[in-house]
């Protein structure tokens, strides 16, 4: 049986309702076939929130980890390719911490690409009418500072995990999908056909 990670973060700044945390939690009791899952609310806060899950990491020795997080100006679910080595944004995380400019690491690399099987994981989405898309561009606040610091941690002590990121779009407030947000529902099963199709 494989053990997966799950993270979503609280909300932060306008997002009263954050959809990454209401689909890891609406799938803390699922049973998905063949898998273990382990849910993880993190905060938003640079560092703070690496730090907890490469701690979860250390103590569960997951197959894979998937972190979920939104990303409101998005229609549709998508998959990150890169972290980028910067943290550098308007909006202040849950401590009230602002970074502009900062370097995530002073020895890693200017990005890491996901560990995932994107394309595999796109196909299967468009297979079950899933609005998805690969993004070469996970921001520069803590859903990238995470992203970038677990590929870090991974690489730097050569685990054999699976690890990526993905944004969620804004939640509708009705049932079901809008022109512009998507409904819990389908972003639950977004979630799951992502983790079979690992």
């Amino acid at each position: 049986m494989r053990k997966i990670i799950l993270s979503g973060f609280d909300p932060f700044d306008k997002v009263k309702i954050n959809p990454s945390m209401e689909v890891v939690k609406l799938l803390k009791e699922d049973d998905i076939e063949g898998i273990k899952l382990y849910p993880l609310i993190l905060p938003t806060i640079y560092g703070e929130s690496a730090e907890i899950l490469v701690t979860k990491m250390q103590e569960l020795k997951p197959d894979v980890v998937i972190s979920l997080g939104v990303a409101t100006g998005r229609k549709r679910v998508t998959l990150e390719r890169f972290a980028i080595n910067i943290d550098d944004a308007r909006t202040k995380d849950n401590k009230k911490n602002q970074r502009r400019g900062t370097k995530i690491s002073t020895s890693g690399p200017e990005a890491y690409l996901s560990l995932l099987p994107l394309k595999d994981i796109l196909n299967a989405l468009h297979r079950y009418k899933i609005k998805a898309d690969i993004s070469n561009f996970c921001g520069t606040f803590v859903c990238n500072h995470l992203m970038y610091s677990v590929i870090h941690y991974i690489v730097t002590n050569n685990l054999p995990i699976k690890y990526g990121f993905v944004h969620l779009p804004k939640l509708s407030r009705r049932k079901e999908d809008t022109e512009k947000a998507m409904g819990l529902e389908k972003m639950v099963r977004a979630v799951k056909i992502i983790i079979n199709n690992l």
